[in-house]
């Protein structure tokens, strides 16, 4: 596969790649989802081509249900926000896709 300028996210290596005039410019990891926990499989990656809509500092992370469950099913906390901040995975800055 060759790219001219955009982004690709390698999900096994969990990095994302950004393209420019097809060259690589740069190169960061990268939070994803998992392939399964325990024969669940509701947090999976989506694979495709996807458009950025939105770029967030500092966002909050609503933790989607399936890792609530997770939580639960570990004997953990269950949290439902995590704000900015050291414990939050999403990081310091997080992308929007055009994918929900």
């Amino acid at each position: 596969m060759t790219i001219g300028s955009g982004i690709i996210i390698n999900i096994t290596d969990r990095t994302i790649y950004f393209f420019k005039e097809g060259r690589l410019v740069s190169a960061f990891p990268v939070g994803i989802g998992m392939p399964s926990w325990r024969g669940m499989t509701e947090w999976r990656t989506p694979e495709g081509k996807f458009s950025i809509t939105g770029k967030l500092k500092d966002p909050t992370w609503y933790v989607p249900l399936s890792i609530q469950k997770k939580m639960e099913m570990e004997g953990k906390p269950v949290k439902t926000v995590v704000p900015p901040g050291e414990d939050n995975p999403l990081g310091k800055l997080a992308l929007r896709t055009s994918i929900k």
